[in-house]
């Protein structure tokens, strides 16, 4: 069974390789949005409670 979390990495991944063949700063963007939104902003979430 694949559980969701490894699924959304995956995609991302993947999104972010495929988007960055085309232009590298775009794939470079689009890992650091997923990195902000999907750790840092959940991590900083969980300190504040």
């Amino acid at each position: 069974m694949i559980f969701p979390a490894a699924t959304a990495a995956l995609f991302a991944l993947i999104l972010c390789l495929r988007i960055g063949h085309y232009h590298w700063a775009m794939g470079l963007l689009i890992l650091t949005s997923y990195v902000v939104v999907g750790l840092i902003i959940p991590a900083e979430k969980a300190e504040t409670k």
